[in-house]
């Protein structure tokens, strides 16, 4: 399974192109969406719309759309993922701990990997995407700590 790696605006490095300001990825050799870019912060919507569509996120090119959905299923569902998965997202949005991206144990679904991998792409957007949903979120959280 290839690996893929988000991006944001502070990972982008400046460089001179024909006289202009431009921004590259250090760790991206090729030509892609968002790579180079003028703007790192456009730029790094883009790369990350580009790499969540290479990493097949239920055939959706938006990480908010899946990251919606794995909150409210974060919320509606007691299965043991669900209940990790609402723990993480508050954890990430509490200490400012970035989500990564998974590694999938044994027992996590391939629903539950894409919507934490839609979480990894947008952890500089999560307060703002959960803040309405944080109390539920903190009583979901709080079940079954020592399960």
């Amino acid at each position: 399974m290839p690996l893929y790696r988000v991006a944001s605006a502070s990972d982008y490095e400046p460089f001179d192109l024909a006289g202009k300001v431009m921004y590259r990825l250090p760790w991206e050799t090729s030509f892609c969406p968002g790579n180079p870019c003028s703007d790192p912060h456009q730029g790094a919507r883009d790369y990350n719309a580009y790499q969540a569509k290479a990493m097949g996120l239920d055939g959706e090119t938006d990480p908010t759309d899946v990251f919606l959905r794995g909150l409210q299923w974060a919320l509606a569902s007691d299965s043991p993922e669900a209940i990790a998965f609402a723990r993480e997202i508050i954890d990430s949005v509490e200490t400012g701990k970035p989500i990564g991206l998974p590694v999938r144990p044994t027992w996590e679904s391939q629903e539950s990997l894409a919507y934490r991998t839609a979480a990894s792409f947008l952890n500089d957007r999560l307060p703002a995407l959960v803040s309405n949903y944080l109390t539920q979120l903190k009583i979901r959280a709080s079940w079954n700590r020592n399960g």
